[in-house]
């Protein structure tokens, strides 16, 4: 799936031969599940967890700061605790690069959302795809610029958990 809403939400326990429609949780961008009961889904400008297999979703607090444009079009998990995802950008005023494409990752199953911000020396809008095969090793592409990123450490070292502007 990715990039369109789907208008119901299906669930299955025995491998596609049935089908049950679970009520008042249809669109959604993405979905990943770990196991039977744990999954997350994007929608729109946020990103939901749920632990009972789709019944009730919870809502998942991405980084907020100053220029930051928070949205999850697609997302990677590694396993339960490792989720990467891509879509969001922050914005620099002022500089060569108005913005800059957004790389999620939680290491603790979504209690707590960080962000790195790739150093390219092209410019990446933002990166819809993502695939992780483990916790350092992943893809990143955007469909937008035509380029993509790869990492085998995991990227940029520097991870944020959200930004505020401090006043005297």
């Amino acid at each position: 799936m990715g990039g369109e809403l789907t208008s119901v939400f299906l669930k299955t326990t025995n491998s596609g031969m049935n089908w049950t429609n679970i009520q008042g949780q249809n669109g959604f961008i993405d979905i990943s599940f770990v196991d039977s009961l744990t999954g997350w889904k994007c929608i729109s400008d946020n990103i939901k967890k749920t632990i009972d297999g789709g019944i009730t979703w919870y809502l998942q607090d991405l980084p907020k700061g100053q220029g930051i444009n928070n949205f999850i079009l697609n997302i990677s998990n590694v396993n339960s605790d490792t989720i990467w995802g891509g879509g969001g950008y922050k914005l620099f005023p002022g500089s060569a690069f108005t913005y800059r494409a957004i790389l999620y990752r939680t290491t603790n199953g979504g209690t707590i959302w960080e962000y790195q911000i790739p150093d390219t020396s092209f410019r990446l809008i933002n990166l819809p795809y993502v695939d992780f095969i483990n916790k350092n090793t992943g893809w990143a592409y955007s469909y937008i610029s035509n380029n993509g990123i790869h990492t085998f450490t995991g990227g940029d070292t520097t991870f944020y958990t959200g930004i505020q502007q401090l006043t005297a």
